[in-house]
């Protein structure tokens, strides 16, 4: 997966959001057992304004590492742009 991972940071350094989704999909066909990939996936869809699927990738990550600390985080930030997202 590493080629994929690799390309997916560079991708997303340059802010294509979408390439570097691609990139980190690809590499979570090869090594599914990764949770930081489905975490850069999660990452990307919240640049995308994809919430759900953003919300989708962080659930198949607290699958493989319930106790990072980092994706604590991450959920907590997509919560928080849900609910600005969320009508009145």
């Amino acid at each position: 997966p590493y080629p994929y991972d690799s390309f997916g940071k560079h991708a997303f350094q340059l802010r294509e959001y979408a390439l570097a989704r691609e990139a980190f999909m690809a590499a979570a066909e090869r090594a599914p057992h990764r949770s930081s990939v489905y975490k850069q996936i999660a990452d990307c869809s919240i640049e995308l304004g994809e919430l759900k699927v953003a919300r989708e990738y962080l659930e198949k990550a607290l699958l493989w590492y319930p106790h990072d600390p980092r994706l604590s985080s991450r959920i907590r930030r997509l919560e928080r742009l849900e609910a600005k997202q969320a009508p009145l």
